[in-house]
């Protein structure tokens, strides 16, 4: 049996990954993908993947935990946009509002659509402002 295939067998026994059978017995964690896309292994690291898989199944090498999950990204805080009832203070508050929603467009790259929104949030003032009148 060729050792790409011992190797396929041992993994589907002990249900771990290619790459982390890879980093485990060599530091490679690509080692398989490239056994598979035609690297001959010398000698000293065919018997030393041999020897990982010999003494991971007799339990001479410790079962070694899976990377725990990887820490969520920060998410950018958003402000939160409350219009008054008061004609004044609404306006106020939409002028507040395209300051805020220019801070978080820009900070997520959508500008194409922070411009079609500081139009519509334009639009609205206007039309507050006609009613007022």
């Amino acid at each position: 049996m060729a050792l790409i295939d011992e190797i396929s067998v041992f993994l589907i026994e002990q249900g771990m990954t290619r790459t982390r059978f890879g980093r485990l017995a060599v530091s490679d964690q690509r080692l398989i993908d490239d056994m598979q896309r035609g690297r001959d292994l010398s000698a000293p690291m065919e018997m030393r993947v041999r020897g990982f898989m010999q003494n991971y199944r007799a339990g001479l090498i410790a079962n070694i935990p899976a990377k725990s999950e990887p820490r969520p990204r920060r998410k950018v805080k958003e402000e939160k946009l409350l219009l008054p009832h008061n004609e004044k203070q609404r306006e106020e508050s939409l002028g507040n509002a395209q300051e805020i929603l220019f801070r978080n467009m820009m900070t997520k790259g959508c500008s194409a659509l922070l411009e079609a929104v500081l139009r519509e949030l334009s639009t609205i003032q206007r039309r507050n402002r006609q009613s007022v009148a």
